[in-house]
């Protein structure tokens, strides 16, 4: 890596990823809020059956509210800025050289419809960077700007190629 200042900075889009930690946040808090005040209140007896079926089913969705907010805080901490210097650049899976790069190239990535296969319902567009060792970092267009950063980084890895 490269001492000097970074020649290009690519911020990552963290918005999708907020959203989703914000929300699945307030559903832990309020699946928990629910379980205590449920577990406080006292009810009849005809009704503890429903009470305690209540409680369960907060419960799971505590604990889905809570699995997603941890996702959500690692893939924000994934989530960097991609560095490019003169000779490698870093991103939030490390540093790579252009020269251990084999491939760099786009990827149109397409979900088909659940009622028709031939019907495309998402696209997002991949870049795949392949080092020479055979690892591989895959980014996306949900967080990146990824044909800026390979129209950016290509050249630089084919110059490379040819000397």
């Amino acid at each position: 890596m490269s001492i000097a200042e970074p020649l290009q900075v690519f911020v990552a889009n963290q918005n999708s990823i907020l959203i989703t930690l914000a929300i699945s946040g307030c559903v832990a808090l309020i699946s928990l809020f629910a379980i205590v005040y449920l577990r406080k209140k006292e009810v009849a007896l005809t009704f503890r059956a429903h009470r305690q079926l209540g409680i369960m089913l907060l419960g799971l969705a505590l604990i889905i509210a809570l699995g997603s907010t941890v996702g959500s805080i690692v893939n924000l901490k994934r989530l960097r800025p991609i560095y490019v210097y003169e000779d490698s650049f870093t991103t939030g899976f490390g540093t790579v050289k252009f020269q251990d790069l084999r491939f760099v190239y786009l990827h149109q990535g397409r979900q088909p419809s659940f009622v028709s296969p031939s019907i495309t319902v998402d696209t997002t567009l991949l870049a795949y960077f392949e080092e020479k060792q055979g690892k591989s970092y895959v980014l996306s267009s949900d967080n990146y700007d990824v044909r800026a950063i390979v129209d950016y980084i290509r050249p630089k890895v084919d110059s490379l190629k040819f000397k």
